[in-house]
C-alpha cells in the first residue's frame, strides 16, 4: 500500500486544530480508489475533506481477492490529523505532515 500523507490545512495547522475524517471508497482491481466512490462519512472540520480526497486519489492499495482473482472492495478508513509527530516522521515546513493514516 502506498498512501500519500494528506496536506494539513494551513489555517488549522496554525490554529493548532487536530481532527479526523472517516472515509468510504471502492478499491478497484488495479489497487486504486475509484474516484467517484470516495465519500466523506464524517469530518471534524470541513477543511480536512479536500486533502483526504486528494490523498486517497493518489494512493495505491492492495485490491481485494476472491478465489485468487483481484476484485473491487468497499473500504472504510479513518484518517487522523494530529499535531504530535510520531517517532520516525519528519514534518515538512509546508504543512504536509503530522498525519497518521493508520487505524
Amino acid at each position: 500500500m502506498s498512501f500519500p500523507r494528506p496536506a494539513y490545512p494551513k489555517m488549522l495547522l496554525e490554529a493548532g486544530v487536530e481532527g479526523q475524517v472517516l472515509t468510504s471508497f471502492i478499491v478497484g482491481t488495479d489497487g486504486r480508489a475509484e474516484l467517484g466512490s470516495i465519500q466523506i462519512l464524517q469530518a471534524s472540520h470541513g477543511a480536512f475533506e479536500a486533502p483526504v480526497r486528494n490523498a486517497i486519489g493518489g494512493a495505491v492499495f492492495r485490491p481485494g481477492r476472491l478465489n485468487g482473482e483481484a476484485v473491487r472492495v468497499q473500504v472504510q478508513m479513518p484518517i487522523r490529523f494530529t499535531l504530535q509527530v510520531p517517532p520516525g516522521f519528519e514534518v515538512p515546513r509546508d504543512g504536509a505532515g503530522g498525519v497518521d493514516g493508520r487505524r
